[in-house]
């Protein structure tokens, strides 16, 4: 139907992949080559065909427009893979990569020819699958208890047999132990034209039906002992070289960083460049090195006059398209994947220049001619585009959306008994449970937008919940907010300061949180509070002395700064937060609330403004019926509503000034803070019970000693004898901005103080 040049119709068997670091180190070892290479020709011969590819590939994409698409039909029976386990291990790692089905089809119809020159694709897969199984097992058990069918396994397991370890006789067999059940994930990519005004170059949707993850101690341990397993090497490299052992060039070079005080400073490194990386070692004799940076795709390789920052021989690398030497320091100092780099003396600077411009134009084949980065002669800069480019409109080159429509992660863990013992067994503690997540990206030839946003995020109490349905929640958020109708929003942006759209701004983090409650059940907080100690155990004593001393010598002067841009802007905006103190027989203590807390941060070159403001903060006193005047232990005055003061319980302005600037004030802070009448009744009752209630909570947290050797911990104390305290019936106490001071629970007599 004209619609395809090339038809793909393929099925690819399953395979049984077993990962062992042994047989790896081998095949490693069998192809590393007995005399050193000419590196040298090949990285000649490697750069000329990228050359090649890039002229074939700008060829290509000119006839993209009239070209036509290509269609497949793929069944990809991913591989069964598992990781052979250490010696002792009692499991072992299986990852089941489910079944894939990749379709593609021409955009045809509406579209007319935009459409037909872009490819889409369709990637679906299905019973992906990862946990820990008895490593006693082989492959044929594996498959029967993975309920997998059609794949191929030998009658006899003779690889397998030859690496696993001997198994003692009568050996005890392990329970499976799940890590991500089946689930299933629908993929869509798109790939247009190279520029187009409202088409992105690459769009991709993915969307996953239900993840359901369940993690453990236990389940952490095992992963660890298989990562172990594949990183840990069997070969003695003892006479192994370090990567840098071929450096194309190697020299001294100093590291430029930015002090407190915004100066610059300079620390001592010997560099090698070995291919596309770029090694700073502490001297010439380190085994290790102290920093690393890949000289690739998107890099700048930038000349730095030293009038902007007042020290020679320095350039740049960097993906930020700065024009002067105080963008660059800036972008340095707040890791803008920027570094500032000082040759010893001209010489080395044009050499290192030198082999740095062709190691970067070799990976980037489709770079121009150099441009001027300032407006003195300095050549050799390498950017995107060049003299005479016509100015084109924003382009955007990717745009990707992810969409889950429940996310389920249960965690296991051990609790106590009701004798207070630790139980030996682990037990599902608390399931968190996100509904309709969305995870959007896009990306301009102006600006980077990132979103995230959530309907409802649910922490359920599996513990306490089995013991009291009273107990059945720990965490859980309000629905709907705003238009979004998400819970949860959290969004960045970051503007190239060259983009037209750039208003003095850099980057802008926005949060927005509606109402999250939170439940204090003490039984499973102690069992949560747990887990790091069972995973991990006791923490090892720190090093005595101090860090590794670095060579460090000023370097030059502190380099002037936009007083108005600001670096990153910081929204947050939140409906409220609520937490609830409970018994463990369901009955509530009290309840702690604040609510329309909102806050921003701006940060600037070298200072700092904060705004924030907070609507209020109730204290309920839930030991009370509802109509008892001592319920509210503390709200927001109403006294003097309506007088033309603020709504808001607190607000703060904060705002920090650089004794360096120009508009420097004479003072380095100043703090604005305006406060609202609040009410506060002391009833000493109350206290008395929230006092207990935090200290029998605190006694029953674990202590990192208690699980060093393997120990079952500190029993949970005895639960609060809330019944031993007097009725707790209140008297009434006017509302105003006061505190009043009961003489009694029963009593309506007391102290107040305005």
């Amino acid at each position: 139907d004209r619609h395809a040049d090339t038809v793909i119709d393929a099925e690819i068997l399953p395979v049984l992949l077993t990962l062992h670091r042994r047989s790896l180190d081998r095949l490693a070892e069998f192809a590393q080559p007995r005399e050193p290479l000419d590196t040298g020709s090949l990285q000649t011969h490697v750069r000329a065909e990228l050359r090649k590819k890039s002229r074939e590939m700008e060829a290509q994409l000119a006839q993209s427009q009239r070209r036509g698409s290509v269609l497949m039909n793929v069944k990809l029976d991913a591989p069964l893979v598992r990781v052979h386990p250490p010696p002792g291990a009692t499991h072992q790692l299986v990852l089941n990569l489910g079944i894939f089905f990749l379709s593609s089809h021409a955009e045809g119809g509406e579209g007319g020819e935009e459409a037909e020159a872009r490819d889409s694709y369709a990637l679906q897969g299905s019973n992906i699958s990862v946990g820990f199984y008895d490593s006693a097992l082989g492959w044929d058990a594996l498959q029967a208890a993975l309920h997998t069918t059609g794949h191929y396994a030998p009658e006899e397991d003779v690889f397998y047999d030859a690496v696993r370890d001997d198994q003692e006789d009568g050996a005890v067999s392990h329970q499976p132990l799940p890590v991500l059940t089946p689930s299933n994930l629908e993929v869509c990519f798109e790939v247009g034209p190279m520029r187009h005004p409202t088409h992105p170059r690459h769009l991709a949707r993915l969307k996953i039906p239900m993840i359901d993850v369940t993690v453990s101690p236990e389940r952490m341990k095992c992963l660890q002992q298989a990562i172990d397993a594949l990183t840990t090497s069997t070969i003695d490299r003892k006479d192994s070289q370090p990567p840098w052992a071929e450096a194309v060039y190697s020299g001294r070079l100093k590291l430029l960083r930015s002090n407190r005080m915004g100066r610059l400073v300079a620390r001592r490194r010997w560099a090698a460049l070995q291919g596309s990386d770029l090694f700073l070692l502490q001297n010439r004799q380190a085994a290790t090195w102290k920093e690393s940076l890949r000289v690739g795709v998107g890099q700048h390789i930038v000349p730095v006059p030293e009038s902007d920052i007042g020290v020679p021989h320095v350039f740049a690398v960097t993906k930020e398209a700065h024009r002067n030497g105080a963008q660059l320091v800036q972008a340095m100092k707040f890791g803008r994947s920027t570094w500032l780099l000082q040759a010893p003396d001209e010489g080395a600077y044009a050499r290192w220049f030198g082999y740095l411009i062709e190691t970067n134009r070799m990976l980037n084949p489709s770079l121009k001619a150099p441009v001027q980065v300032t407006g003195q002669e300095e050549a050799g800069a390498l950017a995107v585009s060049g003299p005479g480019d016509e100015e084109e409109g924003p382009c955007t080159a990717l745009q990707l959306s992810v969409e889950l429509s429940q996310v389920r992660v249960a965690v296991h863990g051990r609790a106590h008994t009701n004798g207070g013992a630790r139980a030996d067994n682990e037990v599902p503690l608390v399931e968190v449970v996100a509904t309709e997540t969305e995870l959007g990206l896009t990306q301009s030839d102006h600006s980077l937008l990132v979103k995230f946003a959530m309907a409802a995020l649910q922490v359920n109490d599996e513990l306490s919940g089995a013991l009291n349905l009273k107990l059945g929640m720990l965490v859980s958020t309000g629905s709907g907010l705003g238009e979004a109708e998400k819970s949860l929003v959290i969004q960045y942006t970051h503007w190239p300061v060259d983009a037209p759209s750039y208003d003095n701004v850099d980057a802008e983090l926005g949060l927005e949180l509606n109402t999250l409650h939170f439940y204090c059940n003490r039984r499973t907080l102690v069992a949560l509070m747990a887990i790091p100690q069972d995973m991990f155990g006791s923490s090892a004593p720190a090093p005595e002395g101090g860090s590794e001393a670095t060579d460090v010598v000023e370097a030059g002067m502190a380099v002037p700064t936009d007083e108005a841009r600001v670096l990153l802007r910081l929204k947050v905006a939140m409906s409220g937060v609520a937490l609830r103190l409970s018994y463990e027989d369901g009955d509530s203590l009290g309840l702690v609330s604040i609510n329309n807390l909102s806050s921003e941060v701006q940060s600037f070159a070298n200072r700092l403004r904060l705004t924030a403001s907070l609507g209020g903060v109730q204290i309920v006193n839930d030991t009370v019926d509802a109509q008892n005047a001592n319920r509210w232990i503390c709200q927001k005055s109403n006294r003097n509503a309506g007088s033309g003061t603020s709504q808001s319980l607190l607000m703060l302005h904060y705002e920090s000034f650089d004794r360096a600037a120009e508009t420097y004030p004479g003072h380095d802070c100043a703090v604005q803070v305006q406060a609202a009448e609040l009410s506060i009744v002391y009833l000493s009752c109350f206290v008395n019970l929230v006092t207990a209630y935090i200290s029998e909570l605190s006694a029953a947290l674990p202590v990192a000693e208690s699980h060093a050797a393997g120990e079952t911990g500190k029993a949970l104390p005895p639960l609060p004898s809330k019944d031993a305290v007097p009725p707790r019936e209140g008297g009434d106490v006017t509302a105003g901005g006061w505190v009043a001071l009961p003489r009694s629970a029963p009593s309506a007599t007391s102290w107040t103080c305005t």
